[in-house]
């Protein structure tokens, strides 16, 4: 489950990159938010609940381990995106240097 929101989320990022042909939005950041509220509403919940410390932490295994999994994914994903834009700007600045000279 949490692998396709993730890969719905990459795929929104690059149809919209693409859009505008440059890299603005990172799906990997998109999905890291979504785990990130997901994870702490299971936290909140779970701080509410009323179960002993193994079932505690066995339900919260259960939860937030898949989605602490994909997000250990995109954060790779998240500083690939972040390397691709610096190469993207530099390769930006080597062009217009080369038609500054011309």
């Amino acid at each position: 489950m949490f692998a396709l929101i993730f890969l719905a989320c990459l795929g929104i990022a690059k149809v919209i990159n693409s859009a505008r042909r440059t890299l603005t939005i990172n799906g990997a950041a998109i999905y890291l938010v979504l785990a990130g509220a997901f994870i702490v509403f299971n936290l909140v919940m779970a701080s509410r609940s009323d179960l002993g410390p193994y079932q505690l932490g066995r339900a919260l295994g259960r939860s937030i381990a898949p989605a602490a999994f994909v997000g250990f994914i995109a954060l790779y994903y998240f500083f690939k995106f972040r390397s691709d834009k610096i190469h993207e700007r530099i390769k930006k600045l080597r062009d217009q240097g080369l038609r500054d000279r011309d």
